[in-house]
């Protein structure tokens, strides 16, 4: 079946598997980095919460040999637990903002549709966006429209969210730490451990992001989170933008052609990042007291760097 076939038996069937009691409406929706969604909102009639799917999840499962019956079985096991685990709906005033309002970062110019209806403010090229959290995973947009209700100026709710994302635990990690923590508790060779270390004593490249790995990138719009990963590295550092869920940290000393570093995060976020994960290709400098664009540097390469590129993308995404 073409897309539109899949889709429409989709939800036929899903109908079916619900049941009458459950009204299903088909919306696209509009993320981060302009990418559109196919979603089915599912609500039942006697909940003011509605889960939503989405059909580009399914469709490629399909293409690749599930039925539909199969995967209609897998997206109402979801919609269930979606719903026995439904969040409050948060009252949407002074006391909860002041709790559950937080920030994450884009890119600016990839969003900038998105962002007319957001409160940002700018942080080189990117933008600090605040949302309000919703439960354990979920979280709305922050708007003028909401801003009202919490009784807010854009600056007042901009203070609060960066206090909030401050208060998150971050991580500045090895790029060996990173690789382990990935891999596991799976069986490594000694060979492989002692290859991995050495790597990073080569070439010491870190990990940045928050303790859940989502919109872990915001991590640079902290003070504190960049000085004590400038303590950590021992100097200045580079920031590759790897994704928005985390970024890596290069030092200073290991080298200073920030045209190929940014040649290396063009590559990536062209063959291995998600679009909707993307955060862009700027490179950024810290150097112990502020963040700034480093890519109009021309300064010397190191071979390492070189042997570096060719290494694979590590990060989850």
């Amino acid at each position: 079946m073409m897309y539109e076939d899949f889709a429409n038996a989709f939800m036929d069937e899903l109908q079916s598997k619900i049941g009458d009691d459950a009204e299903l409406k088909r919306t696209e929706f509009t993320k981060v980095n302009n990418v559109c969604l196919d979603g089915i909102s599912i609500r039942l009639l006697d909940s003011n919460v509605a889960p939503t799917i989405y059909l580009n999840d399914f469709y490629p499962l399909y293409k690749s040999g599930s039925t539909v019956s199969e995967l209609v079985e897998q997206a109402k096991k979801l919609v269930d637990k979606a719903l026995i685990m439904k969040p409050a709906i948060p009252e949407f005033n002074l006391e909860s903002a002041k709790e559950n309002l937080y920030g994450v970062l884009i890119n600016r110019e990839s969003n900038a549709g998105f962002l007319k209806n957001a409160i940002y403010e700018p942080l080189e090229d990117l933008a600090f966006v605040v949302r309000f959290k919703v439960g354990n995973e979920g979280s709305v947009l922050v708007t003028d429209e909401l801003l009202t209700r919490f009784k807010l100026t854009s600056s007042e709710a901009l203070e609060i969210a960066h206090k909030n994302t401050d208060k998150e635990r971050f991580t500045c990690k090895s790029m060996g730490e990173t690789v382990m923590e990935l891999l596991g508790e799976r069986d490594i060779s000694e060979d492989y451990m002692e290859g991995a270390y050495a790597e990073q004593e080569n070439c010491p490249m870190y990990v940045i992001t928050n303790e859940r790995k989502i919109d872990g990138a915001v991590a640079i719009s902290s003070d504190r989170v960049l000085k004590e990963a400038w303590e950590k590295i021992g100097g200045d550092y580079y920031i590759l933008p790897s994704s928005r869920h985390e970024v890596i940290a290069v030092p200073k000393t290991v080298t200073s052609d920030v045209n190929l570093l940014k040649s290396m995060v063009s590559e990536v976020n062209a063959t291995t990042v998600e679009k909707i994960d993307l955060l862009g290709n700027s490179i950024y400098l810290y150097n112990g007291r502020s963040l700034s664009r480093a890519d109009s540097q021309k300064e010397i390469i190191t071979d390492i760097i070189t042997a570096a590129k060719n290494r694979p993308h590590v990060m989850a995404h």
